[in-house]
């Protein structure tokens, strides 16, 4: 992993565990461990998964959507695993507890947060599925965890709102700058601490740690797995598609879009084709 992903300084540390980064959830870790055996049992993940009744439920809601599109419906969580495999359900599960976990609040700052959230997560996944370089449900997941670090933020500091402006959510390195002003942390580095906490792939913890950076940082992408730039790339695609439906400026994109291009081996028709997909399937202010 590279030197910028080492252990932050203790008072760095210190700072990050009080903004209350919740801890994955052990019914997702004991789901991890059963996933990652080299015979996984689905039977047995599928009466853990059960065990927790409103988390079982959402998912089976969520895999009955039109965006999985079954033929039949998944009427238990075994046969929901049996249909989408266990890489679909596990990444929907790690996403479904995130959004549990993390505090909520009714301010319209987290309310905004959590809309946009959601929305670039479905965005990220039709991305992903469209340039098909990485899987849709890592790209979801992704995107969530990388912005994660703002629902955080929000809820310590009263202020941290009046970034999350369109004047300067897209400005790529100068919010991480307000940010550390602010907060003495940047949502970069909170999404990186959160992640690797849940134990998400290496990938994609320099993803989300780099996403403001690899683009337009050559020495660094040139040491950057693949993966973690394809992520990194679809990020990039994603925000693009939300300012351009919402016709707001993002300047991070224009900085980054030939990297985002090349990566993606994607185009400005290709953008154009999945930006009238996402604007039926995740229309803005819904």
């Amino acid at each position: 992993m590279e030197a910028d992903l080492a252990l932050p300084d203790k008072e760095t540390e210190a700072f990050i565990q009080n903004l209350g980064i919740p801890p994955c959830p052990a019914i997702l870790m004991r789901l991890m461990r059963q996933v990652r055996a080299e015979d996984p049992d689905f039977r047995a993940i599928a009466e853990l998964i059960g065990a927790d009744v409103a988390l079982s439920a959402t998912m089976l809601a969520t895999v009955n959507s039109s965006w999985y599109g079954l033929r039949t419906k998944a009427t238990t969580v075994y046969r929901a695993l049996s249909l989408l495999g266990l890489n679909t359900c596990t990444q929907l599960l790690t996403r479904l507890s995130l959004a549990r976990a993390v505090p909520q609040s009714d301010s319209p700052a987290m309310k905004r947060f959590w809309a946009g959230a959601l929305r670039t997560s479905i965005v990220a996944g039709l991305v992903a599925r469209t340039t098909r370089v990485i899987d849709p449900e890592l790209a979801s997941t992704y995107v969530l965890f990388r912005d994660v670090g703002m629902g955080l933020l929000i809820n310590r500091h009263e202020q941290y709102g009046d970034l999350l402006t369109p004047e300067k959510l897209f400005q790529g390195r100068n919010l991480l700058d307000e940010e550390i002003t602010l907060c003495g942390v940047n949502h970069a580095r909170v999404g990186f601490q959160l992640a690797r906490s849940w134990e998400l792939n290496t990938e994609t913890q320099l993803a989300i740690f780099n996403h403001h950076l690899y683009g337009v940082d050559a020495e660094r992408r040139a040491s950057a797995p693949r993966l973690a730039l394809r992520l990194v790339a679809t990020g990039l695609v994603v925000d693009a598609i939300a300012c351009r439906i919402t016709r707001q400026a993002n300047l991070e994109w224009e900085e980054n879009r030939e990297f985002a291009y090349e990566i993606l081996d994607l185009d400005e028709t290709g953008l154009e084709e999945i930006m009238q997909e996402a604007a039926i399937a995740a229309p803005a202010g819904q």
